[in-house]
């Protein structure tokens, strides 16, 4: 069995990390985008992505920084739909 080089082993981290980051949809999330909260209730709330690591997105909702699912991030009636870039 050949061993894996370290560029190897990075480039299978790399995407590891990638289909982690991407939705349903196959949109790869990325920091600087922007998303509309698709929940009635949100009052059309916009998202700031800042971060995403192993499929948690860090948001900015202009008051709060929570975490979002990567997996929740899709246009449905309790979702998100992407709305920008900054």
């Amino acid at each position: 069995m050949a061993r894996r080089t370290k560029a190897e082993k990075n480039q299978e981290a790399l995407e590891t990390e990638t289909a982690l980051n991407t939705n349903r949809d196959g949109v790869l999330i990325r920091p600087g985008q922007m998303w509309k909260d698709m929940n009635p209730r949100s009052g059309n709330r916009i998202i700031s992505v800042s971060s995403v690591s192993a499929g948690i997105a860090t948001v900015f909702d202009g008051n709060r920084t929570p975490t979002l699912a990567v997996s929740r991030m899709y246009p449905h009636s309790r979702g998100y739909k992407l709305w920008g870039a900054k």
